[in-house]
């Protein structure tokens, strides 16, 4: 499902490049990583470190297939959401 919602042809970009975008990226990530952490407490570092890589693999995808503009503020709001639960849920 968020797949879907970081590739669906939307605008949510303000003109300065920090508005509601870079909260939808913070908070999907913390949810990706709350549910996450909970399905694999064992494994919290591997989760962590995969759902890392799908924030930087989405900004690629939605570059270069979707359309969308690369913006890496968006792989750094979503990996400051995930840190937040990881750190948060120790």
């Amino acid at each position: 499902m968020s797949f879907i919602l970081f590739v669906a042809p939307v605008r949510t970009e303000t003109p300065s490049g920090y508005g509601v975008d870079k909260a939808v990226h913070f908070f999907i990530f913390a949810a990706l990583g709350y549910y996450g952490f909970l399905a694999y407490r064992e494994n919290r570092s591997t989760v962590f470190v995969v759902l890392v890589f799908y924030a930087l693999l989405v900004e690629h995808l939605q570059n270069r297939y979707f359309g969308r503009t690369l913006d890496w503020y968006d792989s750094i709001a979503g990996i400051a959401g995930l840190a937040t639960i990881y750190l948060h849920r120790k």
